[in-house]
């Protein structure tokens, strides 16, 4: 479960200030706390892990856009669907000697899903040192906004494209209008994982502790036979669906059939 995040905003840069700090581990309120900490305070800074909790911030103050050349290894993370996709790339290019890279994030309000097409053009483009990059970027979307039809089939081209071949996709059917995206990085790395729904990967998630399973449809109780054998680490379980609990069917659906 998530922590409380420290919020930054009102207070003088001299209370996280450090000229010998290179390490950092810290949750924040939203984007603007984690601007904050990379305005120069801390220059040493070479590995820089935060939680956000909200990217969706409206703040007037005018940030430091310096480069950040010491910056070596950068993990972000945010659980909650946000807007502001944007963001992202524009603090990417301040990273030009990046060499690990981890990205969890959730982003709504787009006429189109992120691919591997947009991972090369917003991200990889601005970090050419990188070495690694772990990420799972969900896309969640109006199906009339989409120009065209999506396809896991599709998806996986373009992350190969880019040469991301360890990384797939799930689509997910939240609504009749509504579908969320997912591609992420293989094996998966993270321990927080929302909105699954009845058709995923026959993986094995060998972190993930929290889970929220989400569709239009009741889950099977073979659905759940999959998810004891692909969570073996799971704790937390929360489920939402519209339509009720369907009875047991007699047969288990493999990857990608359910």
């Amino acid at each position: 479960m998530l922590c409380p995040g420290l919020s930054l905003r009102d207070l003088p840069s001299t209370t996280f200030y450090s000229s010998i700090l290179t390490h950092l581990c810290i949750i924040v309120e939203n984007f603007d706390d984690c601007l904050y900490l990379l305005d120069g305070r801390l220059k040493q800074l070479t590995t820089f892990n935060v939680n956000v909790y909200s990217i969706d911030t409206s703040s007037t103050i005018v940030h430091n856009t310096d480069m950040l050349p010491n910056l070596k290894c950068f993990s972000l993370k945010s659980y909650f669907r946000n807007q502001q996709y944007e963001k992202i790339p524009s603090l990417l290019r301040r990273m030009p000697y990046l060499e690990h890279l981890t990205l969890y994030l959730s982003i709504k309000g787009r006429n189109r899903i992120i691919d591997g097409t947009c991972v090369q053009d917003d991200i990889l483009v601005h970090v050419p040192q990188l070495h690694s990059f772990t990420f799972y970027i969900s896309t969640y979307i109006d199906i009339g906004d989409l120009s065209h039809n999506l396809s896991h089939e599709h998806i996986q081209q373009t992350l190969i494209n880019i040469g991301q071949q360890n990384a797939t996709s799930i689509i997910n059917n939240l609504g009749t209008c509504v579908v969320e995206c997912s591609i992420f990085s293989l094996p998966f790395s993270f321990d927080y994982l929302l909105y699954l729904g009845n058709i995923f990967p026959n993986i094995v998630f060998n972190y993930v502790t929290y889970l929220l399973v989400q569709h239009r449809d009741g889950f099977k109780h073979e659905f759940f036979v999959r998810i004891a054998r692909s969570f073996p680490l799971l704790k937390y379980l929360r489920i939402y669906n519209i339509k009720p609990q369907v009875s047991t069917d007699p047969t288990l659906s493999s990857d990608h059939s359910q």
